[in-house]
């Protein structure tokens, strides 16, 4: 009887994934839910009415007037509730769904692909270091869990790396078309245009969503204008200017970039953006269930940020401070906030800054004590505007 209950939900299920024309499939380490955005909002702006689906720093349905519904869970997210977005976009008569993968395990992205998205399309952001106790234990793990998603007969984008041969043997083996986004693509994007976001957004992210909207038949100047519209994931990073209270104070947040190679990238960006920073203080926001994470951030802001002060918050803060001073990091420089609230911990930063212009960085990860930081930065910012 539960056989016939769920063959049946699986029917109906794949009559409505059928009658969708678009369907668009994105996985990778970072930048999923930031790409799944904007090529939602590139084929918004050809006519398409598009649903996008994102997990990212907080999981939301984006419909196709670009209004947002946050994603309600009972438990730990699984991936069959991507079922439930074919049933909102066939009953809002979309043309596109833009799926950002939840799985992290091997076998669910392949099951992800193959019996829930069926894409035509799909999107490989990046491969990086990040969750490689699950789909690691090394790189190239990683980029065999992620090739999971390539889509048969259909396009693959992904963003040019050291991979670039062995997705063209799987693309070639799927009958698929592959598309790889080249340093020179990502370069042809100005500083000019990437300033008319409302955020911080990585030229890659660009670069890899134009690609696949061109692959889905948008031209690149009206992708690039729906684009500058798009409204960013809450993990975006976002650079704040403090209240005038607290002196010449940046803020920028960057919690959501939580894998060492996105943090470096993320580092130099900011310090491109805010030449003007003379002192520089690292706030670091640990997990109890991000361990490994914890450890390879300590032992990236050792090696790559140079900072005045290193602030660690959250749990388990001993094992990022223990990498990082086995990496070398200066004890003098280090403050441990372990288990502070939000609030005192925002005190304590507002009171740093003195004749010297200061710029905050926020790094590790956004939940608890990062979102909240966040959300105070934000607040005066906005308040003092």
């Amino acid at each position: 009887m539960m056989f016939a209950y769920y063959a049946g939900e699986y029917l109906l299920h794949r009559k409505r994934r059928d009658m969708i024309p678009l369907r668009i499939h994105i996985s990778g380490t970072r930048g999923k839910s930031s790409v799944a955005r904007l090529i939602g909002a590139g084929l918004r702006a050809s006519g398409r009415r598009t649903i996008v689906k994102t997990t990212g720093s907080a999981a939301r349905v984006v419909l196709e007037d670009a209004s947002e519904l946050p994603v309600a869970r009972v438990g730990p997210a699984r991936i069959v509730e991507q079922l439930g977005i074919f049933g909102v976009a066939r009953t809002r008569r979309a043309d596109a769904v833009v799926l950002e993968c939840m799985a992290l395990q091997p076998y669910l992205h392949y099951l992800s692909e193959r019996w829930i998205v069926r894409a035509n399309l799909a999107v490989i952001t990046n491969i990086r270091p990040d969750h490689l106790d699950i789909m690691g234990p090394e790189l190239d793990d990683a980029a065999l869990t992620l090739s999971g998603i390539v889509p048969t007969k259909g396009v693959l984008i992904v963003r040019s790396s050291p991979y670039d041969a062995f997705f063209r043997c799987v693309c070639s083996e799927q009958g698929c078309r592959l598309k790889i986004v080249s340093d020179e693509e990502v370069t042809q994007l100005s500083v000019a245009q990437m300033d008319r976001f409302s955020y911080v957004e990585h030229s890659e992210n660009v670069a890899v969503a134009l690609a696949a909207c061109e692959a889905a038949g948008v031209d690149r100047s009206t992708a690039l204008e729906g684009m500058f519209a798009v409204q960013p994931d809450v993990g975006a990073l976002r650079i704040y200017k403090g209240p005038p209270y607290c002196g010449e104070l940046t803020f920028a947040d960057a919690f959501a970039a939580n894998d060492s190679e996105s943090n470096a990238r993320v580092w130099d960006l900011i310090l491109e953006r805010c030449p003007e920073a003379r002192k520089v203080i690292v706030v670091i926001n640990c997990r109890a269930d991000r361990i490994a994470r914890s450890a390879q951030i300590g032992r990236m802001i050792a090696d790559v940020v140079r900072a005045d002060m290193y602030l660690l918050v959250g749990c388990e803060t001993r094992v990022a401070m223990r990498a990082a001073l086995r990496a070398g990091l200066n004890p003098d420089r280090v403050v441990n906030m372990e288990n502070t609230a939000a609030k005192e911990v925002f005190g304590f930063l507002a009171g740093q800054p003195g004749e010297d212009h200061t710029l905050i960085v926020g790094m590790g990860n956004i939940r608890g004590v990062g979102e909240e930081l966040s959300a105070m930065f934000r607040r005066v910012s906005l308040t003092n505007g």
